[in-house]
């Protein structure tokens, strides 16, 4: 067995091992270990060693101290607990519920620090896979916002949903590659963008049969506006959504009576919900 270790200033190591050794990195002095599993001729060694001093400088070049992104971290949680789609929960009226399907639009991204502030413009946040299981749940959804050259995050804001001029635009307009191209995610009949869907399951007679719901949100007048102070943060910020609280802050959503959402007409419900979710995100 030959082990290769590559230094942060692109010095190699060869050893000989019989031992097992792990990958590993190391933030200033050792970037790469690799186990060869087999035996290598001496004539081809050199070879191997300038394939990993290529790895050394794009490793060297891609993360470390230069990497200038700031990391959102989103995780969903229901009465406290971590939500797991398709698990099943206690709706606040006793009832069983389960969900399959939560995402969002947020725009209008900003974070300051001591000295600057950056905009990370507008995404869309499909929280459904990354919360499939309870260990995918524990770890949440990572958000990346790039180009944020200081440390010390002071405040944080960004709108859930759209703002009216985004809003304004279509599929159509913008190029695949971006997130304001799915058609999925937009209503022609009302001229908007669907900001949020939250769908699943819910047993709402008690009869042990759960029925399907969609809660589809959206219009100019359903966009809120979130902002986190006095941060104090590196590069790290951790949000937590508490689902139930859409459901039951304040007033309780009725769900059995309205599970399905598709229609203006039904804008104070979707009033209701767009406030309870934006109360509902917490900064852990």
């Amino acid at each position: 067995m030959i082990v290769i270790i590559v230094y942060s200033d692109n010095h190699v190591l060869v050893v000989n091992s019989t031992s097992f050794v792990f990958s590993m990195l190391f933030r200033n002095q050792i970037l790469i270990v690799c186990v060869i599993n087999t035996v290598i001729q001496k004539h081809r060694t050199m070879k191997i060693l300038l394939t990993f001093l290529s790895m050394s400088i794009f490793l060297i070049s891609c993360g470390g101290d230069d990497d200038n992104t700031a990391v959102i971290n989103l995780k969903l949680e229901y009465a406290g607990e971590p939500l797991v789609m398709f698990q099943e929960f206690d709706y606040p009226d006793g009832n069983k519920i389960e969900f399959s399907r939560i995402s969002f639009y947020i725009s209008d991204i900003e974070l300051t620090t001591d000295g600057a502030s950056y905009n990370g413009g507008e995404i869309y946040v499909d929280l459904t896979t990354s919360h499939s299981s309870l260990e995918s749940s524990n770890k949440g959804l990572n958000i990346n916002i790039s180009d944020v050259k200081e440390d010390n995050i002071q405040s944080f804001s960004f709108n859930l949903g759209l703002n009216p001029t985004l809003n304004a635009s279509l599929p159509s307009d913008y190029p695949s590659s971006s997130d304001l191209s799915r058609t999925g995610e937009y209503w022609s009949n009302w001229n908007s963008y669907v900001f949020v869907k939250l769908e699943g399951r819910l047993d709402r007679d008690g009869d042990g049969i759960k029925e399907a719901f969609a809660l589809h949100l959206g219009s100019d007048e359903a966009m809120r506006s979130l902002s986190f102070n006095n941060l104090d943060n590196d590069r790290n910020i951790e949000l937590s959504v508490d689902v139930e609280k859409v459901f039951n802050t304040g007033t309780l959503y009725d769900i059995a009576e309205t599970p399905n959402i598709h229609s203006l007409s039904q804008i104070d419900k979707i009033n209701q919900l767009m406030d309870n979710l934006a109360g509902s995100f917490v900064l852990k």
